[in-house]
C-alpha cells in the first residue's frame, strides 16, 4: 500500500545512484589493491635471482641458509661483459687503446683507472 508514487520512484532512483557509486568505489579499491600487490611483488620477489632457503640436516641440528640474491643491473651486466672482453683478450690495452661505451669511443684504461705502473708513478 502505497500513498506517493512519486516518494517512491525517488527512493528507487536514489537507491540506484548510490549502488552505481558504491560498484565505482569497489572497483577502485579492487584495482589500487591489485596495482599495490604487484608493487610489493616487484620490489620483494621479481627483483631476486634466488630467494633465501634453508637446508637442515636430518640427524643433527645444522642447518644451511642462503642468502637472497637479487638480479643484476642491464647497466651492471653491460658493464661486467665489458670486463670480461677485456680479459679475455691477450693482452691489456695500452693508455691510448679506446672501446666504445654507449656508442662513444672511450679510453679503456682511463675508464677503469688501470694504469700502467710508470703511469701510476707520474700521478704521485
Amino acid at each position: 500500500m502505497l500513498v506517493d508514487l512519486e516518494y517512491e520512484n525517488i527512493l528507487k532512483e536514489q537507491v540506484k545512484e548510490q549502488l552505481e557509486e558504491t560498484k565505482k568505489e569497489l572497483k577502485w579499491h579492487k584495482e589500487f589493491y591489485q596495482l599495490m600487490t604487484k608493487k610489493v611483488q616487484d620490489y620483494f620477489l621479481n627483483e631476486l635471482e634466488v630467494d633465501r632457503f634453508t637446508v637442515k640436516a636430518l640427524k643433527t641440528k645444522n642447518l644451511v641458509t642462503t642468502f637472497k640474491v637479487k638480479k643484476m643491473s642491464d647497466y651492471t651486466n653491460k658493464t661486467l661483459e665489458e670486463i670480461y672482453q677485456f680479459l679475455n683478450e691477450d693482452s691489456r690495452p695500452d693508455t691510448g687503446q679506446s672501446i666504445t661505451k654507449g656508442g662513444k669511443e672511450v679510453d679503456f684504461a682511463k675508464e677503469y683507472g688501470i694504469y700502467t705502473r710508470e703511469q701510476e708513478i707520474e700521478q704521485m
